[in-house]
């Protein structure tokens, strides 16, 4: 891994609980920022958004929420970041890699700003890359340890709802 490559990383799985706080972290160096998603708040979109797996439909549009929600989070964490570094590592907790991207190209485009994929270098790590050094930063911050940067209120969530409606 290169010596200028910031790490970014997140503290829970947004679907696995629903009820836990989730962070996602950046970290270069020292320097580290954080973004906070509350259980209550994923509650409320979860009851909003996912829908009881019957069919494979389903679970594919259940994903697709889950990949807008982590794209939200990766979106206000790049743009509080600008600058700190271009070349990104991503930890492969959401999944598909291409969702990922694609769903953040459509947050830029639907607030008209331009394209992270443009401004940021963004690479997801593979098994074989070792621990995250963001990976502890989200954590704490999860936890309370350490105040996140943007802590997402009830504007954010409605905001996020309104670019699942629009996305999906």
């Amino acid at each position: 891994m290169k010596e200028d490559c910031a790490e970014i990383d997140l503290s829970e799985q947004i679907n696995n609980p629903w009820s836990k706080d989730t962070s996602l972290a950046i970290k270069k160096k020292r320097t580290y920022f954080s973004v906070k998603i509350k259980g209550k708040d994923k509650n409320y979109l979860k009851s909003k958004f996912i829908r009881n797996v019957k069919t494979r439909a389903d679970r594919k549009h259940n994903q697709q929420v889950i990949v807008i929600i982590y794209c939200f989070l990766l979106y206000h964490l790049l743009k509080i970041t600008e600058g700190l570094s271009r070349e990104i590592k991503i930890c492969n907790d959401v999944s598909p890699t291409w969702a990922v991207n694609k769903n953040l190209d459509a947050i830029c485009m639907i607030n008209k700003e331009i394209l992270m994929t443009h401004r940021f270098r963004l690479r997801f790590k593979k098994k074989g890359d070792g621990n995250s050094k963001a990976h502890h930063i989200a954590k704490d911050v999860a936890k309370g340890r350490i105040p996140a940067n943007i802590i997402f209120k009830k504007q954010h969530i409605e905001i996020l709802s309104g670019l699942i409606k629009k996305i999906m």
